[in-house]
C-alpha cells in the first residue's frame, strides 16, 4: 500500500492528495519524514487558528493553542483510526483543548495574569 501512496506523490505531488492519503503517509512515515505532515498542517492551520479564536477571543492565545493543536496531532495520528474524517478529529481535538484552556482559566483567574507578567 505504501508503494501506491509513493507513486501518486511522484505523480501528483503531496499537495494534490486527500486528506486520508496524507494520514496514512504520516502514519508510515513519522517520526523520520515529516513533508506529508506539513502539508495537512499548511491545509487546515488557518481553520484551526480561527476555530481557536472563536473560542477564546484572542489572536495570540489562539496563535499558541494552533500550535499546541498540531503537537497533539504530530504525536497522536499514528493512533488515529480513521473512523472519522481528519478534519472531524481535527476538530475535535481543537475544540478539546481550547475548551481545557478555557477551564483552566475559570479554575484560576490570575493564572493568566502571572504567566503575562512573568514573560514580561
Amino acid at each position: 500500500m505504501s508503494l501506491y501512496f509513493q507513486t501518486n506523490e511522484a505523480a501528483r505531488g503531496l499537495s494534490q492528495l486527500c486528506d486520508e492519503e496524507l494520514v496514512l503517509n504520516c502514519k508510515y512515515e513519522l517520526p523520520y519524514e515529516t513533508r506529508s505532515f506539513r502539508v495537512l498542517m499548511e491545509r487546515y492551520q488557518r481553520r484551526v487558528q480561527l476555530k481557536a479564536e472563536s473560542m477564546l477571543g484572542n489572536s495570540e492565545d489562539a496563535k499558541d493553542m494552533t500550535q499546541e493543536i498540531f503537537l497533539k496531532v504530530y504525536r497522536s495520528i499514528g493512533k488515529f483510526g480513521m473512523k472519522s474524517s481528519f478534519s472531524t478529529w481535527l476538530y475535535i481535538i481543537t475544540v478539546n483543548t481550547c475548551l481545557n484552556l478555557i477551564d483552566k482559566r475559570n479554575r484560576n483567574p490570575q493564572w493568566w495574569l502571572t504567566e503575562d507578567i512573568d514573560t514580561q
